[in-house]
């Protein structure tokens, strides 16, 4: 993902600490015992977590989840009718299917094991999202390592894997699929604030493709790439015009509005038949009742608007001073009532992402454990300041001649711009939702792009650090930060494998 992850020419490589084994299959070797180690824990506190937590399948939507997963098959296995177009005898087979709330992805998936036993059908779709989630997280470990250093990419698999993916794992839900293809669109928009290749917008769409047919939140995020991406656009499209010389960026100014097109059809690409069945049913392509319940004021009122609003038909008689929306809420509320509701939500989802509640083990170890990962908030704040410690350093140690603002370093101030505003956009958001709606797994989609994103910052601050000098000193210090933290999450893992207790 860096544009230089070598050494210049002359130059040693970059990792100094490292560079011993970055040419070999030594790096690999420990990479791989490593992973099967990381694996072995992984799968021994999921084992538990299946077990012990999330036993009641008609606890939250999971059963509603079973429900639709049947109906999903039901719809590919049925003979087509005379009637129905080409296309819709394709998309049939296609995820399409939504009932306004769950989106079709996940029922589509767990519909290819699915068995008439609902049990067993449950226990199934809970084994599945683990063995998921810990092949991906191996595969974002290969990847990372072909970026970062042995040290980051094992806190990447640490972090990330334990403190997002694995406590999702034992659900029969779509988060481990949407927070995988919100993890890859996340990727896709932050390389887009470095340079932005056509193919790229494309690859964009077809990822957040991918996480709207698993759920709709993704919107949010795409909203914000528009946001910061035109900024940027308008940022070089100045510079440009001031520094006709400056070539050093390699973000291309026609390539923003021709990408927007590439990625508006990747988009429509892989979300077309969950927007087409939509369009026919429901009469929006876009229709989600929870985008109504955004502007209700409980789950009461929510769920009796959907029972009353059913399909297209519903919805052609429903007067427009009832629709909920927030021109309607703000006609029905005062401004300190809104202000309170958001103020008092994004509070409480920011609080319970950063510090969730964790239940202190007593001297028997026979208490269970609310968290694999409690101190989400300071993981992310201790990758945050070591980012920035190499950033001052590098101020501090970087030649005369590269003491003058670039458009290069400015475009790591667009991807950190765009990493709080998507955090702030989505705090606001799920805050402003939590009348209606509560529950962790809004607010975590978040946790493992952001742990991706700082370590990767870190490293690309290093690499700057090693190339003026002391770079022996540079590599060591990010490898103390590295293993500091490693060291952490390492002594909370012998803790859970100690005491391998979850509250259910």
């Amino acid at each position: 993902m860096p544009e230089e992850t070598g050494p210049r020419p002359g130059k040693e490589p970059a990792l100094g600490v490292s560079r011993i084994v970055r040419g070999s299959g030594l790096r690999w070797i420990l990479f791989a015992v490593i992973t099967t180690i990381y694996l072995w824990v992984f799968f021994f506190l999921g084992t538990h977590l299946v077990h012990q937590t999330n036993q009641d399948r008609l606890n939250w939507d999971q059963q509603h989840n079973i429900h639709l997963a049947e109906i999903a098959k039901q719809r590919a296995e049925a003979p087509p009718s005379e009637a129905d177009s080409v296309t819709n005898r394709l998309w049939q087979h296609l995820p399409h299917y939504t009932d306004g709330v769950v989106n079709p992805l996940w029922p589509w998936v767990a519909a290819r094991f699915s068995t008439e036993d609902h049990e067993a059908f449950f226990e199934r779709g809970k084994w599945f999202n683990l063995i998921l989630t810990a092949t991906f997280i191996v595969l974002l470990g290969v990847f990372s390592l072909q970026r970062l250093s042995l040290p980051a990419t094992i806190n990447v698999m640490l972090v990330a894997g334990l403190g997002a993916l694995l406590p999702r794992a034992p659900f029969f839900q779509p988060e481990p699929l949407f927070y995988i293809f919100f993890f890859l669109s996340w990727i896709c928009c932050l390389v887009l604030m470095r340079r932005n290749p056509l193919w790229l917008y494309g690859a964009l769409g077809v990822t957040s493709g991918l996480a709207y047919l698993a759920k709709g939140s993704v919107q949010l995020l795409l909203l914000v790439f528009l946001a910061v991406s035109s900024g940027r656009f308008l940022a070089r499209w100045y510079a440009m015009r001031k520094y006709p010389d400056e070539t050093r960026d390699r973000w291309n100014l026609a390539n923003h509005f021709i990408g927007v097109a590439c990625l508006a059809a990747g988009f429509l690409m892989v979300a077309g038949p969950r927007l087409n069945y939509a369009n026919q049913y429901y009469g929006d392509p876009f229709h989600s009742y929870p985008s109504y319940w955004m502007w209700v004021d409980g789950f009461e009122e929510g769920a009796a608007f959907m029972q009353t609003y059913q399909n297209k038909e519903d919805f052609a008689k429903l007067p427009p001073e009832e629709k909920p929306s927030p021109f309607n809420y703000l006609k029905s509320h005062t401004i300190e009532q809104c202000l309170e509701r958001m103020w008092s939500g994004t509070k409480a989802k920011t609080l319970d992402f950063l510090l969730p509640k964790e239940i202190k083990q007593n001297k028997e170890h026979n208490k269970p454990w609310r968290e694999i990962l409690p101190l989400r908030g300071w993981y992310l704040a201790y990758l945050w300041l070591a980012a920035s410690l190499m950033v001052l350093w590098w101020k501090a140690l970087r030649p005369p001649e590269e003491r003058i603002a670039s458009v290069p370093r400015l475009r790591h101030g667009w991807m950190v711009g765009f990493v709080f505003l998507a955090f702030a956009a989505y705090a606001m958001a799920y805050g402003w939702y939590t009348p209606v709606g509560k529950g962790n797994r809004f607010m975590l989609s978040l946790f493992l792009p952001m742990v991706f994103t700082f370590v990767w910052l870190g490293e690309e601050l290093r690499t700057a650090c090693a190339r003026v000098k002391p770079k022996t000193l540079a590599n060591t210090v990010s490898l103390g930060l590295n293993l500091l933290l490693t060291a952490a999450v390492t002594w909370r893992i012998i803790e859970l494998v100690r005491t391998p207790l979850f509250k259910g």
